[in-house]
């Protein structure tokens, strides 16, 4: 989608204006490449476990096309990151992936009874972790208050629940493209009240809840939908009168094709 590389050229362009702010050569962790600007690359080097001394000044780290298995040195603060920007973690075997702080200082309780939980890279505005074999969404989305950028697609996700996505009110991009997405919480969607582009497609979805279609369709979303599993029976009918009238009302972004029962499949494809 057009949206999304722009974003990402965004990205790169930031890399550039940051040549200034560059890594001593000594705190360039092997077998890493550190370029002329705060951009750590430990892309495409056979990697199994996250590499030692990440310099806490990094601003964008890439450790994609790797065989990874777990961050887990990132979650239990060996390496803080507090300035980190940009992670690019595709292309390795992830099944799981959490943000949050492990430890005493990674949740916290309010006197509201809700929990706080502190990331191991607050500031991060775009994480890009397609193409590994996550069951679910990263955890602790919310605890990064700027994330603008998520990339999950081909992966193995099954379902978005009521708290995944949490306080990402600042998330402009999702794309959930390849996976197995089967559910979606009706009130999933209502903290994204900057989301400007939802990508679905190649899922496993038959219908979605009315309330989530309602939230997207209040903040002008461009979503894709296609190429999903639709069951166009009674309980899919209401969320087609929506779309519907919104069709008629000039917003096509919803393309809705019927995968079954027979008959309206064989009709949609006709």
């Amino acid at each position: 989608m057009s949206a999304s590389s722009s974003v990402l050229g965004v990205a790169l362009l930031l890399l550039h204006l940051c040549g200034t702010h560059s890594f001593p050569t000594s705190a360039c962790p092997v077998p890493c490449l550190c370029q002329h600007s705060p951009l750590l690359n430990c892309s495409s080097l056979g990697l199994t476990e996250i590499p030692t001394r990440i310099p806490a000044t990094a601003v964008s780290l890439n450790i994609s096309n790797n065989a990874l298995r777990s961050l887990a040195p990132l979650s239990f603060g060996h390496v803080k990151l507090k300035g980190l920007l940009h992670l690019w973690v595709g292309s390795n075997a992830l099944e799981s992936l959490s943000l949050i702080l492990k430890g005493r200082s990674g949740t916290r309780t309010l006197s509201s009874g809700e929990q706080e939980c502190t990331s191991w890279a607050p500031d991060l505005q775009l994480l890009s972790a397609e193409r590994n074999h996550l069951k679910h969404l990263p955890k602790g989305l919310g605890c990064m208050k700027s994330l603008q950028f998520l990339q999950l697609s081909y992966n193995q996700i099954s379902k978005i629940g009521l708290t995944d996505l949490d306080n990402c009110i600042d998330l402009k991009e999702l794309h959930l493209q390849h996976n197995s997405i089967i559910s979606i919480h009706p009130h999933a969607f209502i903290d994204l009240k900057q989301l400007q582009v939802l990508d679905l497609s190649y899922n496993r979805l038959v219908t979605i809840p009315v309330p989530a279609y309602q939230s997207l369709r209040k903040l002008n979303t461009l979503v894709d939908v296609s190429f999903n599993r639709w069951k166009c029976d009674c309980n899919l009918q209401t969320l087609r009168r929506w779309i519907s009238f919104d069709s008629e009302m000039g917003d096509s972004s919803w393309q809705v094709v019927c995968a079954s029962p027979p008959y309206h499949a064989y009709l949609s494809n006709t």
